[in-house]
């Protein structure tokens, strides 16, 4: 697994946010990986999905790779 910290404000946040598949088109690019971390509060695009409850594009970044059991800043996974 291979992580990257990226700034708050990348394509990727905001799209996994609103529940956009748009993603895709971002990994199919290089320019996103399901695995990116903000560098604030250490979320990735996965938690910016759970907790907008967007169930769907949440089923579609674990089928691309996303790690359910990465904490973020605070120390909690989405599994917690």
């Amino acid at each position: 697994m291979t992580l990257r910290i990226v700034p708050n404000d990348s394509a990727i946040f905001s799209l996994a946010g609103a529940g956009n598949i748009g993603v895709a088109k971002l990994f199919d690019q290089g320019s996103a990986s399901p695995d990116d971390i903000q560098d604030q509060r250490s979320f990735t695009p996965l938690h910016c999905a759970v907790l907008r409850g967007h169930s769907e594009l949440c089923k579609f970044l674990i089928s691309a790779g996303a790690h359910p059991s990465i904490a973020a800043f605070s120390g909690d996974s989405i599994t917690d």
